[in-house]
């Protein structure tokens, strides 16, 4: 009997070639970055358009007593408040995103992807709040709420809008703003 590839006492079983483990991490990686966009693509489903933000809201009171200020978000039930309505330059700002929308929503980092603008004249021009951001997605579960900052209030008084950003369940990417006051 030929003793062939593969056949009788001794040898080992087939061996894989050189490239063929990076090829199978490759595929699996693919698979992998895929199952992660296609979870993303679940929670999320369409972008603001250019030029779209919502409208900051009017102030409320906070449990404590302490005056906050709400503002106005693309998602019902999703709400980001100040603290207060004013800050004198330089002073600490705490957010708070509140997620009463039946639905656990993911913040674009740390910060929630914070971005701000100066409202002047009607014209909004970006303002840089200088702190680092996280790449990771922050969960806010359904019911509950999470606390941004500090972030020190800008050095040049006017009108600011502060913006997040995070995905929903059933949506896409969406914002949530607030309006404070900064003044000597």
């Amino acid at each position: 009997m030929e003793r062939g590839k593969g056949h009788g006492r001794g040898m080992s079983p087939r061996r894989w070639r050189p490239g063929t483990r990076r090829y199978a991490s490759a595929i699996l990686a693919v698979m992998a970055v895929a199952a992660l966009l296609t979870g993303c693509a679940a929670l999320g489903a369409q972008a603001p358009q250019a030029g779209q933000r919502p409208d900051a809201g009017s102030g409320g009171d906070a449990a404590g007593g302490a005056k906050t200020t709400k503002g106005a978000s693309e998602v019902a039930g999703v709400s980001l408040a100040a603290d207060r309505e004013r800050y004198r330059p330089g002073e600490a700002i705490t957010l708070t995103v509140r997620n009463d929308s039946g639905a656990e929503i993911q913040l674009t980092g740390g910060l929630g992807g914070l971005k701000a603008w100066r409202v002047d004249g009607g014209q909004r021009r970006p303002w840089e709040h200088g702190m680092m951001e996280t790449g990771a997605l922050v969960p806010v579960p359904a019911g509950q709420s999470i606390q941004l900052g500090p972030i020190p209030a800008p050095e040049e008084p006017g009108e600011y809008v502060l913006e997040v950003h995070f995905y929903h369940q059933g949506g896409g990417p969406a914002a949530a703003s607030v309006t404070v006051r900064v003044a000597p």
